[in-house]
This record gives C-alpha cells, sequence and structure tokens, in this order.
C-alpha cells in the first residue's frame, strides 16, 4: 500500500554536479565506517541544511521519489553497516527537524528501520510519529512495522490495530495487505494469537484478522487488476508455524466466529494434517 502523499512525477534526479559527487563520495565513506568519529562527522553534514541541499537541490528533490534522491545512496549505506556506530547515526537522523522536513527523507528512513534489527527506542518512537493518522506515510509506516516483524515492531503495530484515531478500513487494509504477506511468519502469528485473545480488538477487526489468517479472497477484497498480495504457501506440517496457525485455528473454531470464517480454518488446517 502506497503513502497517502501524491507520487512525485516518475523521473529520476538529475545526476550529481562534480561538486556533489564528491561530497556523495566522502559520506558514503563516512557511512561504511565503523568508526565513532566518522559517524559523528557524517551526522554533522547530514543534518546542516547546506549538505542536504547540495546533495539534492531543493527544486529537483521536490518533484522526485524518495529512491531517486542522491541522500537514498547514504542511507543505503548505513544500512548495510551493522555496526553500533551506524546505527546511532541512523537514531540521529530519525530525531533531526532538520533531515525530516523532507517526506521524501522520513520514507528512506521508515524504509531503513524495516530491517533494523533490534529497533531501537528512538527508530520504534520514529515509526510511531510516522504511524499517525495526520500522517502521509502512514501506509509505508506499518508496512515497515510488518516487514520488521521484530517483537517491538509488532507490539507497535498492535497498537496501531486499536488506535481509534486510525480509519478502521485502513486496518483490514493492512490486514489484507502487509499482514496476510506475513501471515506465516512465527513472528507475526506469535503477535496475531495475542490480538485474537487478548488484544482490544473490536469484532468487526478480530474477524477481518481471522480471515486475512486463514482465508483469501483477492477477487472480493482487492481492486482487480495486478499487484496485489498474495500469501506464502502452507508450512509443513510439523514446522513451528503449522504449530501456531494449528494453535490459533482451533481457537477461532471454539470461539464465536462466524461460520464462514471456522469453514476456512477448517480447509487450512486439513492442509496441515500430518
Amino acid at each position: 500500500m502506497s503513502s497517502q502523499g501524491a507520487p512525485p512525477p516518475p523521473h529520476r534526479t538529475p545526476a550529481p554536479t562534480p561538486e556533489s559527487a564528491v561530497l556523495i563520495a566522502k559520506l558514503a565513506g563516512l557511512a561504511d565506517s565503523r568508526r565513532d568519529e566518522d559517524h559523528e562527522e557524517l551526522t554533522q553534514l547530514l543534518l546542516d541544511t547546506r549538505t542536504l541541499d547540495l546533495l539534492d537541490e531543493p527544486d529537483a528533490r521536490d518533484k522526485s521519489r524518495p529512491g531517486d534522491l542522491h541522500i537514498a545512496e547514504i542511507v543505503k549505506h548505513l544500512v548495510a553497516n551493522p555496526s553500533a556506530p551506524a546505527t546511532r547515526s541512523l537514531d540521529a537522523l530519525t530525531r533531526n527537524e532538520t533531515f525530516n522536513t523532507s517526506w521524501q527523507r522520513q520514507e528512506l528512513l521508515i524504509h531503513a528501520l524495516a530491517v533494523q534489527r533490534p529497533l531501537s527506542p528512538e527508530s520504534l518512537a520514529f515509526l510511531d510519529a510516522q504511524g499517525k493518522a495526520d500522517s502521509v506515510n502512514l501506509h509505508i509506516a506499518i508496512d515497515a512495522l510488518c516487514n520488521n516483524s521484530s517483537e517491538p515492531a509488532l507490539a507497535l503495530l498492535g497498537h496501531k490495530l486499536i488506535d481509534p484515531a486510525l480509519d478502521s478500513l485502513y486496518k483490514i487494509a493492512w490486514m489484507r495487505g502487509p499482514i496476510l504477506l506475513h501471515r506465516r511468519d512465527p513472528e507475526m502469528l506469535r503477535a496475531a494469537e495475542k490480538w485474537l485473545t487478548k488484544g482490544k480488538l473490536d469484532r468487526e477487526l478480530r474477524e477481518a484478522l481471522a480471515e486475512a489468517l486463514f482465508d483469501y479472497r483477492p477477487d472480493e477484497w482487492y481492486a482487480g487488476g495486478e499487484g496485489f498480495p498474495r500469501p506464502a504457501p502452507e508450512p509443513a506440517a510439523k514446522s513451528e508455524t503449522a504449530v501456531l496457525v494449528r494453535r490459533i485455528g482451533q481457537t477461532i473454531i471454539e470461539s464465536d466466529f462466524p461460520e464462514k470464517i471456522k469453514a476456512s480454518v477448517r480447509s487450512t488446517l486439513k492442509l496441515l494434517a500430518p
């Protein structure tokens, strides 16, 4: 699901000038480093408006897609660096107002945090803010939480699913989108089990979540065309995932869910039979 913002025209950012090419090479080298002092220099540069404008000239930046910006290359280098200093650099960017005046740079950070494990408190706070009702990057933030699938990320996702400020239609779309894509991940199943049994989902959302876990009706759920989500194949009968699917399915069968949902659960459980 895309962000709520209007998509910019599909063209790439102009090639870097000789001056900006030198800057990009320097910043990428700093981002690759594992030394604290290099990352201190990197964050100081990236928190400076002059650096950001030299990397991506404002008029071109505002018409470009996030992945086409030159700053995207620097963020990629940070994501590929597993060191603690690189993580601290990303954390510093999430906290900085200057860096985050651009929704494109915000989106780049969201994608970076989708693969960060463990998620730092700063990262969670940033994703929480990006997942507010008035955020242009709301849906992308939800995608990132699902893709990350760590316990803190899914705990935050659970809070989003019961947040009254967020539209229920959005929540159902997330269940039939990024949650469905990860519905056979053990981490997602453990979280979904809590949401169904101990959470505060209303009846409509509990049923929508159960459907997303055990059913798949693309003609009904999506507007047609191509590119709609497709769930992963069912797991091997003796896998950890299968154990979780059986347990959740049995809970649904023994609860007050509609018979249509229970029938879908039974069909799925038959596929997992030893």
